[in-house]
């Protein structure tokens, strides 16, 4: 009876190590799957800053060709058209 209830007490002690070692290994993949969701977020939520930016660009590649053509424009005397960029 003592030996067979020392038998159960070490597999109860194994059962409740392999279940804190599952828990522990659940709690990793949470937060891994945790940590991918956010690169995802950050990645679309980069999205629309990168448009914004090549918009940025853009017109920063426009304005010399602008501002040249409103310096011939005024020493010509004519007036520039309004630029929507």
């Amino acid at each position: 009876m003592e030996s067979e209830l020392e038998r159960f007490h070490g597999q109860n002690m194994q059962l409740e190590l392999n279940i804190d070692e599952l828990r522990q290994k659940l709690k990793a993949s949470e937060k891994e799957t945790l940590r991918e969701r956010q690169k995802v977020r950050l990645k679309t939520h980069l999205l629309p800053r990168d448009a914004v930016l090549a918009r940025y660009v853009l017109s920063l590649c426009v304005c010399p060709s602008v501002c040249l053509s409103v310096r011939h424009n005024s020493q010509a005397g004519t007036v520039p058209k309004r630029l929507n960029i």
